[in-house]
């Protein structure tokens, strides 16, 4: 197959050319390329053409059972993502060997977008058994901040002596307390506790320190206000191995969303302050925040459908994931589409190890994504609920290929 007349980020203005793709892998990139006799040939007519989106943070537990695992797969794909980091959660919590086997192979099952897993540090007040953990498959370790200081230290301390990173979120339980909003005018003048971002401050701090003692590589995994980001930059300007994540949402949306009782906008981390956002997006453009993810998170309407305080969090958001970051980097960033890749896709490959995917490269997998930024998002493709509704998403998806094969869309 050869793809022509397509604009790859290869620099800031893109670069018109063509790919031919043989047996899943990039053969040739080319200003011109002639297609064989009887090769399939597609004109990208100077749309432009992306590495497949390597999203690290999607949550998926109710998607886990073989009638709708092609649904979740279907999504991903539809958002740009061909490689995904499924976390645990609530409902998958992924602490024992059979279930990390099980998801394994009930992924394996699905030829199409790639899914590697998070194994959970610890249940409950004993650390898992990592390194069957591990054996059975996991890519890395993830925990939340919020647990004893002596097993997120020995977390980190298995994380180094096996070179895998140990992914943490951020937050005292303590002094969110019954916040479910960030603490500010808005949670106020709803009448609703909210949440004081010296809760993931005071705890990026810590596990700022956690790093630097036990030379582990520590992802902090989604960021959420301008001080974290501050802490993160000066500690990484002295030498501490830390990779910085932001979920989508906290670029594009702040705590405004929340008003009315948006019980869609609620999610983990909360949405902050203007200035916080407008930091991390900030942050991203001078490279200081390492990957943008999805922070897919599966929503039952049922449970949106209730008071703000009981609500349950999260936004979903995987089939909306290139025009979710293309409308933050690029449109509202002012950032580049090789920007866009950098934090999509390059950054997050070579953070778990995958050095054949995440840029356009000869010899690599055929990960690609045929966008056009030109349309708006597909109103189809947008979740019932979100809170994007009223949002003016720019790109569409035209077509998703994972090791060369059509995964969405067409020509």
């Amino acid at each position: 197959m050869v793809i022509i007349n397509a604009l790859m980020p290869f620099d800031e203005s893109g670069f018109l050319g063509s790919v031919r793709i043989s047996n899943g892998l990039i053969t040739q990139i080319a200003a011109s390329i002639m297609p064989e006799e009887g090769e399939e040939v597609i004109d990208a007519a100077g749309r432009w053409l992306l590495p497949g989106l390597v999203d690290l943070d999607c949550q998926a537990a109710r998607y886990l059972i073989k009638e709708n695992l092609s649904t979740l797969l279907s999504q991903l794909a539809a958002g740009g993502a061909t490689t995904v980091l499924l976390q645990p959660d609530k409902e998958l919590k992924l602490t024992d060997p059979e279930m990390l086997s099980m998801v394994t192979s009930t992924m394996a099952s699905e030829d199409g977008v790639c899914v590697v897993q998070a194994c959970q540090a610890c249940d409950g007040e004993r650390l898992n058994d990592l390194a069957i953990l591990l054996d059975a498959g996991a890519a890395a370790i993830t925990t939340s901040s919020d647990i004893d200081s002596n097993l997120l230290l020995r977390s980190a301390q298995y994380a180094a002596m096996t070179e895998k990173p140990l992914i943490v979120a951020c937050n005292d339980s303590s002094l969110q307390g019954a916040g479910v909003m960030h603490e500010g005018a808005i949670a106020a003048s709803m009448g609703l506790p909210g949440w004081p971002v010296v809760a993931e401050t005071a705890e990026t701090a810590r596990v700022i320190e956690i790093a630097r003692y036990t030379k582990a590589t520590l992802w902090l995994r989604h960021l959420s206000c301008a001080i974290s980001l501050q802490l993160t930059k000066r500690a990484k300007a002295e030498g501490v191995q830390l990779a910085a994540g932001v979920h989508v949402h906290h670029l594009l949306l702040d705590e405004s969303a929340c008003e009315g009782f948006n019980t869609f906008a609620k999610t983990i981390p909360p949405l902050r302050s203007t200035k916080d956002r407008e930091a991390l997006l900030q942050g991203v453009g001078e490279g200081s925040i390492d990957y943008v993810s999805s922070g897919n998170v599966p929503v039952v309407e049922a449970t949106k459908d209730v008071a703000f305080e009981v609500a349950s969090s999260g936004i979903e958001s995987s089939s909306i994931f290139l025009p979710l970051l293309y409308t933050a980097v690029v449109v509202r960033g002012g950032m580049t589409m090789k920007d866009l890749v950098r934090v999509g896709a390059e950054t997050p490959a070579r953070l778990l190890g995958l050095w054949d995917r995440g840029v356009l490269k000869e010899g690599l997998r055929a990960d690609l994504i045929l966008f056009d930024p030109s349309l708006p998002s597909d109103p189809a493709l947008l979740p019932k609920g979100s809170p994007y509704a009223t949002y003016s998403l720019m790109g569409r998806v035209d077509a998703v290929w994972g090791g060369g094969r059509l995964l969405w869309g067409g020509k």
